[in-house]
C-alpha cells in the first residue's frame, strides 16, 4: 500500500477494540519531509487526531473505507517444534504469540486434542491476555515460552470482539 499526506485512515485497535478516524498531516523518512511512503518503508507519520498516550506497538492503519474488527480470540493450526519438559501442552498453557507486528501473551483456551507434545500438530484457540488486536485470517504466527517451547502456525479463524465486551 501507499500512504500519502492528507489521506484519511482508521488507526487501532484502541483498548476498547475501536478504530479511530485519523488524517496523515505530515510524513518524514529519516527526518526528511516526504509526500508519500510505500509498504515496507520506515516513516514517521503525524496523526494529530490521536494523542501519543493512546498509541502502542501493534496498532495498524487501515483504509478508512474498511470495517476492521479487533479480536481477543482466534483459532490457529500450530506445529509444536520444541518442548523440553515432560509435561505436555494442554488447555490453560500460556505463551508469547507473535503475529505480524503483534507480540502479546496468549492463553490456549481450547484444543482439538487433550495433550500436545513436540513434533505434533494441533488446532488451538488462543485468547490474548491484555488487550484486543487486529488479526487477519491466514496470518503466520510463532509462539514461544521461556526458551523451552517453540512453535509456529497459521491463523485459520478470527473471532471479532463484541463492541461492549471487556478483555481479561
Amino acid at each position: 500500500g501507499i500512504i500519502r499526506e492528507g489521506e484519511s485512515f482508521l488507526a487501532g485497535p484502541l483498548l476498547d477494540g475501536t478504530f479511530l478516524p485519523v488524517r496523515v498531516t505530515t510524513i518524514q523518512r529519516y527526518r526528511v519531509p516526504k509526500r508519500m511512503v510505500r509498504a515496507g518503508q520506515a516513516a514517521t507519520l503525524s496523526l494529530p487526531q490521536i494523542e501519543g498516550s493512546r498509541l502502542r506497538k501493534g496498532m495498524v492503519l487501515v483504509s478508512s473505507t474498511s470495517e476492521p474488527k479487533a479480536c481477543v480470540e482466534f483459532v490457529a493450526e500450530i506445529d509444536l517444534s520444541m518442548h523440553h519438559t515432560n509435561t505436555p501442552i494442554r488447555k490453560g498453557f500460556e505463551t508469547t504469540v507473535q503475529i505480524e507486528n503483534i507480540r502479546q501473551t496468549a492463553l490456549i483456551v481450547d484444543m482439538d486434542k487433550e495433550e500436545l507434545y513436540a513434533d505434533k500438530q494441533a488446532i488451538v484457540t488462543f485468547r490474548f491476555r491484555n488487550r484486543c488486536e487486529y488479526v487477519l485470517e491466514g496470518s503466520r504466527l510463532i509462539f514461544r515460552s521461556s526458551n523451552q517451547t517453540k512453535g509456529s502456525g497459521r491463523v485459520i479463524q478470527v473471532f471479532p470482539q463484541q463492541q461492549n465486551s471487556t478483555t481479561n
